[in-house]
């Protein structure tokens, strides 16, 4: 079927695009080198079957081929792989649920019509303008059979089953189950306008003092003392194994290295200014140069990595203790020096540096005896985390922190006098409105700002209005005082003279939109809930041995 359409499509895509999917399927191959943690490595799990699937992908081709398909399919559907392990396990086991249930109802794999059509439908495979464009079907089989990691019947089979979880989701998804009463609400309420006031209280209005004993400040220090604990720090250093180190020892490579370099990096060489894209998969010869510095420098990297391997090992086996002659020794003879790191305080990395999260997390469980890393590839090097010393956790004596208590227990005294003062301004301000006073003046009257706004609603949100006063007005009665809502000046009070909301009859457009809206949110929760029973069925037969 695919190869129908490579025969049938003589021009070749656009060169933009083919350096768009080179990015996506160079993503692509490193993902492909992560699938054993999409599911398991338990030892049970390569016995254990999902509908027929192994939940090892390392132990059992069928689910690694799954595993591909699942990436095919994110890329073509929406442009881009998934983007961590969760989600590549989610839609693994999606996946084969579906097509359980699809082998179940008996839908086949399309004819030539059908999955020329359905293609068409995909956006991957569409233009600007939403059109079809062949073109882009090419380039995506060139491009991904470049990368070597899948061939034309993977590709194949995963455009198919697409094709396939489609047809089922459209026989088994619900219209959307919507009730009148829901649908003119939701609509009237999206039309609603509001005439309303926001009066502001101010902060720095608020005539406040406070001078506690010391008494107070130390039942306030007693009572939160963890929040002063000062959390453990840890000395860190680092040991750079750098490729440049090494490259005078890596000869040049023989011709047949070269190739088989070329031949698996050839994507990395693409011709970005290309007019034909025939011509943006360079020949050898065209980038030679490029390619044996490319070739050299990946020979130095394998140099310094087992470099960086032989140093760790060397201070595990000989029993070397940070800081003696005998790790000075080691220094001298690898060539390589300490550098010394910010200290890494709790479990947070230090700012600005250029080492990966991974590097910090090896860095939290080295301890006296096991003070030194594995090697941890960076983007240019490899490198060994050094523990140097470790101040432990503690929590300081009162005294050593009473200025930051006096503050908290300030800033806290603050903000339950501006609470209490809300409270009594509200009771103030509904006390006037019983008796005849407009909202503004009575607010006025105690030194509040008022702002007015008329009609205006979630189609119209005036500039000045707070971000919440719509949802606020939607529950709070006409003429009424709102509670206050504390904000980062003080806070607000709102008030609603009027409301007003049109009527839609079941032949208003609005209507049919909103209900249209509510129906395919209904079907979403409906398929979400139905996807997540298929799961649960699959993972509790899994567990038995029943699937």
């Amino acid at each position: 079927m695919i190869s129908w359409i490579q025969n049938a499509l003589e021009k070749k895509g656009r060169v933009i695009f083919i350096i768009l999917l080179a990015v996506v399927i160079v993503s692509f191959v490193f993902v492909i080198g992560e699938t054993p943690g999409c599911v398991s490595k338990e030892p049970g799990a390569q016995t254990q079957k999902f509908y027929g699937y192994s939940l090892n992908a390392e132990a059992d081709s069928r689910s690694n081929d799954m595993v591909r398909e699942v990436i095919i399919s994110s890329i073509v559907n929406r442009g881009q792989q998934p983007q961590n392990e969760q989600m590549l396990t989610q839609e693994f086991l999606s996946r084969i649920a579906l097509l359980h249930l699809a082998d179940e109802a008996k839908i086949p794999e399309p004819n030539q019509a059908a999955f020329i059509n359905y293609l068409s439908t995909v956006p991957f495979f569409q233009d600007s303008n939403g059109n079809f464009d062949p073109n882009r079907v090419t380039s995506f089989l060139d491009m991904t059979q470049l990368s070597r990691q899948f061939d034309e019947a993977t590709i194949n089979r995963a455009l198919s089953n697409d094709y396939r979880i489609q047809q089922l989701m459209l026989s088994i998804s619900p219209p959307g189950f919507t009730l009148p009463f829901e649908i003119e609400e939701q609509a009237r309420r999206g039309a609603a306008t509001y005439d309303l006031s926001v009066a502001v209280l101010k902060e720095s209005d608020l005539d406040f003092s406070v001078d506690p004993t010391e008494e107070e400040l130390q039942d306030f220090y007693t009572q939160r003392v963890e929040a002063y604990r000062t959390p453990e720090s840890r000395s860190l250093s680092i040991i750079r194994f750098s490729p440049e180190a090494f490259t005078s020892e890596v000869a040049d490579p023989t011709d047949a290295e070269l190739q088989q370099y070329f031949s698996q990096n050839r994507t990395n060489y693409l011709n970005e200014d290309a007019k034909d894209p025939a011509d943006a998969l360079p020949q050898l010869d065209a980038v030679r140069d490029q390619v044996v510095a490319d070739w050299k420098e990946q020979q130095a990297t394998t140099l310094a990595r087992q470099a960086s391997e032989d140093f760790v090992y060397a201070l595990f086996d000989q029993e070397i203790s940070e800081g003696t002659p005998e790790f000075e020794n080691m220094l001298s003879s690898y060539s390589v020096e300490l550098e010394t790191l910010p200290p890494m305080v709790g479990n947070v990395p230090p700012a600005d540096s250029d080492l990966p999260q991974s590097a910090f997390g090896e860095a939290a469980r080295l301890d006296e005896i096991r003070y030194f890393s594995d090697p941890i590839e960076t983007e240019n090097e490899i490198v060994v985390v050094i523990l140097t010393d470790v101040t432990p956790s503690l929590i300081p004596d009162f005294q050593s922190v009473r200025e930051e208590v006096l503050a908290n227990f300030t800033e806290q005294s603050k903000q339950e006098n501006l609470v209490s003062q809300g409270e009594e301004i509200r009771t103030q301000l509904s006390d006037m409105i019983a008796e005849g006073q407009s909202f503004e003046k009575a607010a006025s009257s105690l030194n509040l700002t008022v702002e007015n706004f008329e009609s205006v609603g979630w189609e119209n949100m005036t500039e000045g209005l707070p971000n919440s006063a719509i949802r606020r007005a939607e529950t709070l009665p006409e003429n009424e005082v709102s509670s206050m809502v504390v904000t980062e000046e003080g806070g607000n009070f709102l008030f609603v003279q009027s409301r007003g909301a049109p009527q839609f009859g079941p032949d208003s457009e609005e209507y049919q939109r909103t209900q249209n809206i509510l129906g395919q949110s209904t079907a979403r929760l409906f398929m979400s809930s139905f996807v997540g029973d298929l799961i649960q069925a699959g993972s509790t037969g899994a567990q038995s041995g029943g699937q």
